[in-house]
């Protein structure tokens, strides 16, 4: 194991101490050597060779005892920002780095110009000023709020809404007017989670014998497969680090065995936020194929703070009159039409809890609040059979006895 920075200078003072020492019997000239020679391993100590080969023997085992203290520091959040998903045209060539180095630049207190400035690289048939062009655009970014208190979570934009509670996600869709509930980590409509605004890196994709560079206040981590193999530097998944901070700045997910690049993940712009937390003001993730980029997910933060107390009114999704519910819970799923205004969705679909012995719709809820809708056909399906059955049976009867 290579000497490490902090046992250098200890060996190094020892030595000057014995070296005083014996000073007043030793020759003029042989004092002048040593003298250079103690200046050589004085440059020597503080020369950047010797601090990478520290850096880089620790930065690992320091990354992951960080990244285990930044999962745990946030107990709230409450975020404003922009959301930008895009998918360049099908004959478009949109080279990575042009992206990246765009992304690096925008300003997320200024979202409207930074939207531009990515629509100009990878849409700009977006810019246009046609009807069109403004309603794809409009679809394409959104405005959106995100609130985390503990397990809780919500996410609002105009048209959609997530609410996690209590082992529940719940997702209102207000074009169709209905909400749908399932059990928590089953939906498949994606949204941006606090995971997605500062992704901590885990010590299990980055192994002990993972390979480590350090340059210009930026550490690379890297070399994971899932065979868990030691490769070359630069080969494999790697991360880029702040090296003061150890957040991830960039993260590279390659392809193996190949070697292909087929993600990058953006954190810039990094904020000290009320409630003290470093949190990336701009965040993206560029899909690629063939070293050209396929969609652009962005979010632009414009406003945030954390660790403070949240209402837990804040955390309740309510529901007008004739919106559908479909519970998606378990099988059968059952869905119907609320009759009167919901205040708190997350009650009513509570009452509808999946478990065994569960109580029907009628006993779990007022029948004033709900309309059961298709669910009730389970019930006719039975009699619906026999009477197809029995009709058959007559065709039969008279197709055998009529005169031939």
């Amino acid at each position: 194991m290579p000497l490490t920075r902090l046992t250098l200078r200890v060996s190094f003072q020892i030595c000057v101490e014995r070296l005083l020492v014996i000073a007043q019997l030793t020759p003029r000239s042989v004092m002048v050597q040593i003298f250079h020679s103690i200046v050589a391993i004085s440059v020597f100590l503080v020369s950047p060779t010797c601090e990478a080969v520290d850096s880089a023997d620790s930065s690992r085992t320091n990354a992951v005892a960080t990244w285990r203290g930044y999962r745990s520091e946030v107990a709230s959040a409450d975020v404003e920002y922009v959301r930008v998903i895009l998918k360049p045209d099908k004959l478009a060539s949109v080279d990575v780095d042009e992206v990246v180095n765009a992304i690096r630049e925008l300003d997320p207190l200024n979202p409207d110009h930074s939207v531009d400035s990515i629509l100009q690289i990878v849409r700009p048939e977006l810019l246009e000023k046609s009807e069109q062009a403004t309603l794809n655009r409009n679809f394409a970014s959104r405005s959106q709020h995100l609130l985390v208190q503990g397990d809780w979570e919500r996410s609002i934009d105009s048209t959609t809404e997530h609410l996690l509670r209590d082992g529940l996600h719940l997702f209102r869709d207000v074009e169709n007017r209905s909400i749908h509930g399932y059990s928590r980590g089953r939906c498949l409509i994606w949204y941006p989670q606090l995971s997605w605004f500062r992704p901590i890196p885990d010590e299990i994709q980055y192994p002990e014998n993972a390979w480590v560079t350090s340059d210009s206040g930026i550490i690379r981590i890297g070399g994971w497969n899932p065979a868990n193999d030691k490769l070359e530097v630069g080969d494999g998944s790697w991360v880029e680090v702040d090296a003061e901070s150890l957040l991830p700045r960039r993260w590279n997910r390659v392809a193996m065995p190949e070697n292909r690049l087929v993600r990058v993940e953006l954190s810039e712009q990094y904020t000290s936020y009320p409630g003290g937390v470093k949190f990336p003001a701009v965040r993206a993730q560029l899909d690629v194929h063939n070293n050209l980029v396929t969609q652009v997910i962005l979010t632009l933060v414009t406003k945030a703070s954390f660790n403070s107390d949240l209402s837990p009114e804040l955390f309740v999704m309510n529901a007008p009159t004739g919106w559908s519910w479909h519970d998606l819970r378990q099988e059968p799923s059952q869905g119907g039409r609320f009759g009167q205004p919901v205040s708190d969705v997350g009650f009513f679909f509570a009452g509808r809890a999946p478990i065994e012995n569960s109580p029907t719709v009628a006993d779990a809820i007022p029948p004033s609040e709900v309309e059961v809708g298709t669910s009730i056909w389970k019930y006719w399906t039975p009699f619906l059979l026999i009477l197809n059955g029995l009709v058959l049976i007559g065709i039969g009867i008279y197709l055998w006895q009529r005169p031939r």
